[in-house]
């Protein structure tokens, strides 16, 4: 049997009086090289017993240093810092079992250890420093090859970062960016809202759902795990397009999943990994696999100032390739407590054109109920107006909610004065979005300065309350021109009407709608002057008038020519005159 000859492994730690708080600053210059992945399963002896292995004999605090090693660092340090209590060790390797170690170090300066590890090529070893609490303050690691000859093995000490706590994933953290995103067709900036809710279980893994823009009700998400092991996305779901303009929903699914951190991590500390993602079309359930090679490297501190604030972070650069040619790039910032405070993420076409890029900066993060910045509203407006119809004499109230964000709302109610808690319904109007309903009140006209309470309800779980106050109606009915009452038309009729006998007018709304009632085309005038428009001019009608059909309209005269209240206006509208399409 060959003589196996023991190998020397000297952990040098290096002062590191700047650090502050047991880990904020940095170390020296780290040697050896890094390694890629650094998960393996198994723990306890190394191989079994008739295999060849190397006696490696670990040395902690005044262990021998080479006059070599010296030259590396511009201080050292011969005994173990005081406030660190164990020391683990690591060693593992593709084709070995994971060897882990603990050595407890409480109150001495110096322990040596010995671990028979098998010989072997790229053998990492990696070392833990943990105070009282288990927390990890300094980490080493370097790779070497084992064959029973002599190597001394140095490993610098840095200070070494916790990544949980600086990706928080509870239950209800939310953070809200203000995102610039640019594509193809132009570029776009909004606020963005991400929320974790909920679990889901991916190749036997539990991981938090952090739902993406969910003012925008896509329902898109990720499951992503921070834990022990390091931190991971094991999947997407994701909202698509295809190219005649249909939406469908496909789930990206990664075997292993992509490591975006490793659970300790230092300075200028790099990992890789390739992953295969099945991507499934969830209502076909047609698959399909591609390839993905990830590399991501910790580059540093950064301090980073945005809306919500200035933050310390650990700036983390990604790259990812992808089988079919195509590639990224994300450049994302840690914030301890608060999670990612900065994106830039770009893709590229596998011919090297840019296929898109977004920009992400936190305006306002609520993690495990400590708040950053202010939350954006969507500028939300809530009015009360009074509809006079003179056809059959009666009122109504009418109550509409708009946004700028119409899509963050997901619901919306009024109280006030002979209205319980009535519930308004999403309305889409041309181009218009809005949030409505209407309460009649007969014969009777509603009262002038009644005030009435709207309960607004977001998608993110928030809420406000807005109020409005009726006004006197100010206008007086509109008279009807042309086409008269029960007239044959073309397809394309001009409808004209006169100005009411009373009050001040702001703006005319002229209706058209068929035998049903549903509106075919609804106009608002740009002001008072208009009084004639030739149907569908604007081009947002339902459809065409049909041959043989039969059709009413109407126009209700806007008042508050002078602009004196906020919201929508008062309006009192004409009889409906009837006609039919030769």
């Amino acid at each position: 049997m060959r003589n196996l000859l023991l190998t020397s492994l000297v952990i040098i730690f290096v002062s590191l009086a700047s650090c502050g708080n047991g880990g904020d600053g940095r170390s020296g210059a780290s040697s050896g090289s890094s390694s890629d992945s650094k998960s393996s399963s198994g723990s306890g002896s190394s191989a079994s017993s008739n295999s060849a292995q190397t006696p490696v004999t670990i040395t902690l605090g005044s262990g021998t240093t080479s006059s070599s090693l010296a030259k590396n660092f511009s201080a050292m340090s011969a005994s173990i810092p005081s406030n660190i209590t164990t020391i683990t060790i690591k060693v593992s390797a593709s084709d070995m079992t994971t060897i882990d170690q603990s050595v407890s170090v409480a109150g001495q300066s110096s322990v040596t250890t010995t671990l028979y590890v098998p010989n072997g090529s790229n053998r990492y070893f990696e070392v833990l420093a943990l105070d009282s609490s288990s927390a990890v303050k300094y980490k080493g690691y370097t790779t070497s090859d084992l064959s029973g000859a002599s190597v001394t093995l140095s490993i610098s000490m840095k200070v070494s970062y916790t990544m949980t706590d600086y990706y928080p994933l509870d239950n209800t953290d939310r953070w809200q960016y203000y995102r610039t995103r640019t594509t193809s067709v132009g570029t776009d900036t909004g606020y963005e809202m991400d929320l974790v809710s909920g679990s889901e279980t991916v190749n036997g893994i539990t991981g938090k759902k952090l739902y993406l823009d969910i003012a925008s009700g896509t329902g898109e998400y990720t499951v992503d795990s921070n834990g022990s092991t390091g931190f991971y996305r094991h999947k997407e779901h994701n909202l698509n397009t295809d190219s005649s303009g249909n939406n469908y929903y496909t789930d990206n699914v990664y075997s292993p999943p992509i490591l975006f951190s490793l659970p300790y991590i230092t300075e200028s500390e790099q990992f890789s990994g390739t992953f295969t993602r099945t991507s499934t079309v969830e209502s076909t359930g047609s698959s399909s696999t591609s390839t993905v090679t990830g590399n991501g490297q910790m580059q540093g501190l950064d301090n980073v100032t945005v809306s919500a604030g200035t933050f310390e972070c650990l700036k983390f650069y990604y790259t990812f390739n992808n089988s079919d040619g195509s590639y990224g790039n994300l450049t994302w910032w840690y914030a301890k407590g608060v999670g990612i405070v900065k994106k830039t993420e770009n893709r590229y076409l596998s011919g090297g054109s840019l296929d898109g890029s977004k920009t992400y900066a936190l305006n306002y993060a609520s993690i495990n109920g400590t708040t950053y910045g202010t939350r954006v509203s969507d500028n939300s407006s809530a009015s009360v107006n009074i509809l006079y119809n003179s056809q059959d004499g009666t009122y109504k109230l009418q109550f509409t909610v708009n946004s700028d964000y119409i899509s963050h709302i997901s619901s919306a109610s009024v109280s006030g004065r002979n209205v319980t808690n009535l519930g308004l319904h999403y309305q889409s109007y041309g181009s218009r979005l809005y949030y409505s309903a209407r309460q009649s009140f007969g014969s009777t006209s509603p009262t002038a300065g009644d005030v009435y309470t709207f309960t607004i309800n977001h998608n993110d779980g928030t809420s406000e309350t807005l109020r409005d106050t009726v006004y006197a109606l100010g206008v007086g009915v509109p008279t009807l021109v042309s086409p008269a009452n029960n007239s044959t038309v073309t397809a394309t009729p001009t409808f004209t009407w006169s100005a009411p006998a009373t009050g001040c007018v702001s703006r005319y709304f002229i209706d058209v709608t068929d035998s049903s009632g549903q509106t075919v085309w609804g106009y608002l005038t740009p002001d008072a002057t208009t009084t004639g428009i030739t149907f569908n001019q604007d081009g947002t009608a339902l459809y065409s008038l049909f041959t043989g059909g039969t059709y009413n309209w109407a126009v209700g005269a806007n008042d508050d020519c002078n602009n004196q209240h906020n919201g929508t206006d008062n309006a009192a509208f004409s009889s409906k005159y009837s006609f039919t399409v030769r």
